[in-house]
């Protein structure tokens, strides 16, 4: 959900940067750059890794005390 945010946030930023190149203002460019690249990070940061495990058919135990997932 944050980085999907993050993603939109983003998106604006990019286009606030191209709107400083078109209008000739650098300082636009760096200031909104500069931010672009910060959210960047912040969604490579709070993106969750890809499960490469593939399991399939996980069910959970229940053997009086506590819970358990089984994956085959």
């Amino acid at each position: 959900m944050l980085a999907g945010v993050l993603g939109i946030v983003g998106l604006a930023l990019a286009l606030f940067c191209v709107g400083g190149f078109l209008e000739g203002d650098m300082a636009k460019v760096g200031k909104f750059g500069a931010a672009f690249v910060v959210c960047g990070v912040l969604i490579l940061m709070t993106g969750t890794a890809p499960s490469g495990s593939g399991a399939q058919n996980c069910r959970i135990d229940w053997d009086g005390r506590a819970n358990s997932e089984v994956c085959n």
